[in-house]
């Protein structure tokens, strides 16, 4: 019987240690037939999107636990580490899940994490596919400039560099956002928006300015990249400079080539427009309120205003269209006793009635030797070497007189254009040394129009209309009034009006100034404009007007010089 218990037993022990045995053999060791994961062997999706160039690798701990680290597949990190738990799904393969939280990329407006979570299957043949979804309103929050930003305003692309930089601070429910624009070129400086957020997309409108409507519309993709495209709309659309170069702007009926129209809107029905570079004299032009009005169902709006002061009025009339082009028509209109067409007054024997005074510190003039060369024989008894000052200023007031009776009439248009009507001074045609009616005399009526006008307290100014010359205008130093700005301010010129006469002229600093500054460059100028006819006869009033200024304006105490006329 004890026999017969032993080896009861020692069936017992062998039983237990065979199923301890079977139950060690049967271990799961499948986890460690999953070989290296090479990249060509990692299928990797970032928020259901394949990324090109993201990637990972597993490092298997045990039958459960696991790293994975994705590389390149997070903005603005070069690897994220996960830890993953291990679940066996079948005999040759393993699902793997897990989160972290890690500072986002662009974290300068928050302190909030970016959750990640990955989960996917690897399996014996090394293959690994991963989803990788980033949560939490901190996965597009942030600062996106350069690389990452692309924004489009009104069809252009607009963003060029880190000042174009724009912030997304995205509200905690993932749901909307608040845009922050560095800059909108034309704009506005840090324009914020508030803006909705749907899996990505974005949008929105913001008003920066008065009247100035922007829609937005855009997204953020899995790459870390904001797309924008900026729509304006609205009155305050209009608010801008215009300059002649690249719209349609006419002054007196005139196209202009320089100049500029700004328009500031004050409301949807009113803007103040102002006129620079248009009027002669350099002078700016205000009108306070023009009238807006748009055009039903287009961008397109309409200006109309008017202003009005002692010396003038404005009237201006425009359209910004749909391309934001300004058309425009701009009429100018002078106010005051001057306008109008002015006879040159004639004395009974049918002279001009001249404005000459003329005195020297010495008393006397010695005149150049290049002038006396250029005096006709027969008025060389007029002129000796040197003449007393009462002397010479009759000779001169003689010499207009005579000369200038050959202007027959100016007119000071309300447009602000000067019209000088003249005939041409009779030549000795046949040579005979008198001049008769064997010489066909010219007397036709002809019209000198290169000068402008205005008023401004209570003086008259002379512009030429040669703006282009302004470059070809030597500098010229002087005493007194400066001619510097003579084509932009005009030539300052007395006058006064006693019942329907009309008496202008220069007075002393005024001529000294103008009498240099032509002669050393605006009568060159003149003189290359003139037809080749004229050539010859100019060339002497040039050698003149030399004489005259090295020889007789140092020695000038006062000068004065002008016309009369009679309305």
């Amino acid at each position: 019987m004890k026999k017969n218990l032993f080896y009861y037993l020692f069936a017992v022990i062998c039983s237990v240690a065979l199923f301890t045995s079977c139950s060690d053999d049967d271990e799961d060791t499948t986890w460690q037939q999953i070989p290296e994961i090479t990249n060509d062997n990692v299928t990797l999706k970032l928020n259901n999107t394949t990324l090109v160039g993201a990637t990972a690798t597993l490092d298997i701990i045990n039958g459960e636990n696991a790293k994975v680290t994705l590389i390149n597949a997070i903005y603005g990190h070069a690897s994220v580490p996960v830890n993953v738990i291990m679940e066996k799904k079948n005999d040759t393969s393993y699902n793997f899940s897990g989160t972290t939280d890690l500072e986002a990329a662009r974290m300068e407006v928050s302190n909030s994490p970016l959750k990640i979570t990955v989960s996917g299957t690897v399996d014996t043949t090394g293959k690994m596919t991963i989803d990788v979804a980033t949560s939490g309103w901190a996965a597009v929050s942030g600062v996106y400039a350069n690389d990452s930003l692309a924004i489009t305003f009104d069809g252009k692309s607009h963003n060029n560099g880190s000042d174009y930089a724009v912030t997304l601070i995205a509200k905690e429910n993932g749901s909307a956002a608040t845009l922050v624009f560095k800059k909108i070129i034309n704009v506005a400086l840090n324009v914020e928006a508030d803006v909705t957020l749907d899996n990505g997309k974005i949008s929105g409108t913001v008003e920066p300015k008065l009247g100035y409507i922007i829609t937005i519309n855009g997204s953020v993709d899995n790459n870390g990249k904001l797309t924008l495209n900026l729509v304006s709309s609205g009155y305050g659309t209009i608010d801008a400079s215009y300059s002649a170069k690249g719209n349609a702007i006419t002054y007196n009926g005139k196209e202009l080539t320089s100049g500029s129209v700004s328009i500031k809107v004050l409301s949807e029905k009113a803007a103040q427009v102002t006129l620079n570079g248009m009027l002669v004299g350099s002078r700016t032009a205000v009108i306070e309120e023009a009238v807006i009005t748009k055009e039903e169902g287009k961008e397109v709006y309409a200006l109309s205003g008017e202003m009005k002061n002692n010396d003038y009025t404005v009237v201006f009339k425009g359209t910004v269209g749909e391309d934001r082009k300004l058309t425009a028509e701009v009429t100018y209109k002078v106010i005051g006793d001057i306008v109008g067409k002015w006879n040159l007054m004639k004395t009974s024997e049918n002279m001009a009635a001249p404005i000459f005074k003329f005195a020297t510190n010495k008393g006397s003039v010695t005149l150049p030797e290049s002038l006396l060369a250029i005096i006709p024989d027969d008025m060389k008894p007029m002129f000796p070497a040197t003449m007393k000052d009462a002397q010479l200023t009759q000779v001169i007031q003689y010499l207009l007189a005579n000369y200038a009776v050959y202007l027959q009439s100016i007119e000071f248009a309300e447009n602000g254009r000067v019209i000088a009507t003249y005939i041409d001074m009779p030549k000795d045609v046949n040579g005979d040394g008198k001049i008769d009616a064997q010489d066909a005399v010219d007397t036709t009526p002809k019209t000198f129009a290169l000068l402008q006008y205005y008023m401004k307290d209570g003086q008259l100014y002379l512009a030429f209309d040669l703006s282009e010359l302004m470059s070809m205008m030597p500098t010229y130093e002087s005493r007194g009034w400066d001619p510097s700005g003579i084509l932009t301010e005009g030539i300052p010129v007395n006058y006064q009006i006693a019942g329907n006469t009309l008496s202008v002229y220069l007075v002393t600093d005024v001529v000294v100034g103008l009498a240099g500054f032509a002669n050393g460059g605006m009568l060159p100028i003149i003189g290359m404009m003139l037809p080749e006819e004229m050539k010859p006869q100019f060339k002497v009033i040039e050698t003149i007007f030399s004489a005259i200024v090295e020889g007789i304006i140092p020695e000038v105490k006062e000068l004065e010089v002008g016309l009369m006329f009679t309305k």
